[in-house]
């Protein structure tokens, strides 16, 4: 019921200040004409009319309402009314000053409360020549103008402050929800990227192998069986590089996906399809974080797919660097193609773009464009953390 009653304030405040100050001018006027006279009928039946309008226009216009209750105090006091003796003029002084406080603005407030202490002060000074008044009677009046007020001025600042809550919980919600959909973005990225570095390289080996099975299948039919039992063994990389990735989705650890100690396979598989490729490994090898070990081992497996899609049959070089600070990744070939790969044509940047993207994400730099020799080199230097690991005594060595 409670609650009830606060909805219907506020969703029609002027209506029910309206029906508050109907029902006390019927209180007030019943009670001039009950008197029969005693309350001095007219000027009396005025000064409630007056108060009335105090109280209907208390919320939107406080100061107003309470420059009313003085003004009718002054009329009552100069006509020797009986307005006090209605209890309207009370209930008008407690309705106004608990909006003064509760709806005046910082400066309107103040100004409405100091109209009715004037309108307590006059009662208290025009009382002073009944016997029994005391000095103590002002400090009432004075309190029964305030304590009104005080009350509504806190629960003004109530009010602000669960506005300023509800506020505050809304931009942190709208926050909150800007993040989640910017982290989604991020997340889709980075699956879409892992994902991309998986299928292009193997679809490319087998690509080139189902080529060469086709080609010798009449001539050779066992180079034929062998270029089929590649297909076969990529396949199966294939599907454990994506075990591993959807593993990741649900662990977050990217030491499963790959790394250094993995570009054996990657040089065994372009081998089969075709590339001749040697790796090198120089200074001394650490431990690497994981992002940055993840990092190098796509970066080869990139390099060594544009390799054997634009540049098939080309030598190809892979060089591992490891220096105090950094880690250095090469991939160059010498641009003397001597297969034409049927996807030479396709793609639109995308792996060159998500090696840029992983040598970002680790503070690296990536260049990729053409060699001294004419063909394509690949370079991508990625700084190593301290902390990360500690230096090995054994360089690092690749299984081919």
């Amino acid at each position: 019921m409670v609650d009830r009653s606060r909805r219907l304030i506020a969703v029609y405040p002027v209506a029910v200040d309206t029906l508050v100050a109907v029902a006390l001018l019927i209180v007030g006027e019943a009670a001039v004409l009950g008197a029969r006279g005693a309350l001095h009928g007219t000027s009396t039946a005025i000064e409630v009319v007056l108060v009335a309008a105090a109280i209907a226009v208390r919320r939107p216009a406080p100061v107003a309402a309470a420059g009313l209750v003085l003004a009718t105090v002054v009329f009552d006091r100069a006509t020797g009314g009986g307005l006090g003796r209605t209890g309207v003029g009370w209930a008008a002084v407690v309705l106004v000053g608990y909006s003064a406080g509760a709806h005046a603005g910082r400066r309107e407030g103040p100004v409405a409360l100091g109209l009715l202490l004037a309108s307590m002060t006059i009662v208290y000074v025009d009382l002073l020549g009944e016997k029994g008044t005391a000095p103590s009677e002002w400090l009432w009046e004075l309190a029964f103008a305030t304590a009104p007020y005080a009350v509504g001025r806190m629960l003004r600042a109530r009010r602000r402050l669960h506005a300023e809550l509800e506020d505050r919980a809304l931009a942190l919600a709208h926050e909150r929800a800007q993040r989640e959909h910017l982290a989604v973005g991020v997340e889709r990225a980075r699956i879409a990227r892992e994902l991309h570095d998986v299928a292009a390289h193997s679809l490319s080996v087998m690509v080139v192998q189902a080529g060469a099975a086709r080609s010798v299948l009449d001539a050779a039919p066992d180079a034929a069986a062998e270029a089929l039992e590649a297909i076969a063994m990529t396949g199966r990389y294939t599907m454990a590089d994506l075990g591993r990735l959807l593993g990741f989705l649900t662990t977050e650890d990217t030491s499963s996906l790959g790394g250094i100690s993995r570009i054996g396979d990657l040089v065994a598989q372009a081998r089969q399809a075709g590339l001749p490729t040697e790796v090198r490994i120089t200074g001394t090898a650490r431990q690497l974080p994981s992002d940055v070990d993840l990092a190098a081992y796509r970066i080869v497996q990139e390099g060594l797919t544009n390799a054997l899609k634009h540049a098939g049959g080309a030598s190809t070089q892979v060089l591992v660097a490891y220096d105090d600070a950094a880690v250095r990744i090469e991939v160059v070939d010498d641009g003397h193609s001597r297969i034409r790969h049927p996807l030479a044509s396709s793609g639109a940047g995308q792996g060159l773009q998500g090696m840029r993207e992983r040598v970002a994400m680790a503070g690296g730099e990536l260049s990729a464009g053409r060699g001294p020799d004419g063909g394509w080199a690949v370079v991508a230097r990625l700084p190593v953390r301290q902390e990360a690991g500690t230096a090995t005594e054994e360089p690092a060595k690749v299984t081919v």
